[in-house]
């Protein structure tokens, strides 16, 4: 049984390409598909492996992202100052508004970590070897709760 999920779980892992975000790939944009080189090209143009004929290795790298759909700059702006209750208020902010943002969806936050497995990573010639530990948690509260909190 354990010969099988093993199995399994190496031919699955074969069904989601990587890519190597880096600022450098976010910079560049659509040009990096060009600059790949060595084991970063793995999931951006695995033709470049033949451009590069050095050695290339990872020893350490991570990235972390958070987001979430509702607080941002321009929200808490509108929010800073504001009076939630009093109507006459000439800084009344009325609860309604805030709740409709949502859209129904109640407040959701969400994280990716992506953690290239130290060593792992390496390319020499025209062959290149590349493993990625990637992580994608989303919490929240749904919309009655927050219509809730906000009554």
């Amino acid at each position: 049984m354990l010969k099988k999920i093993l199995i399994l779980t190496l031919l699955s892992s074969n069904l989601f390409p990587q890519e190597n975000l880096d600022a450098r790939m976010l910079g560049l944009n659509g040009a990096y598909t060009t600059m790949a080189r060595g084991f970063k090209a793995v999931g951006i143009n695995p033709a470049n492996l033949a451009i590069y004929q050095g050695t290339s290795l990872n020893i350490i790298d991570f990235s972390l992202g958070l987001s979430n759909n509702y607080l941002s700059i321009q929200n808490y702006n509108a929010l800073m100052g504001s009076h939630l209750r009093d109507t006459t208020h000439h800084n009344y902010y009325s609860k309604e508004k805030i709740s409709s943002q949502f859209r129904g969806r109640g407040l959701q936050l969400n994280q990716t970590l992506n953690i290239p497995l130290p060593v792992i990573n390496i390319s020499t010639r025209n062959m290149a070897l590349s493993s990625r530990l990637r992580s994608n948690i989303s919490v929240g509260l749904a919309d009655g709760v927050m219509k809730f909190l906000l009554s």
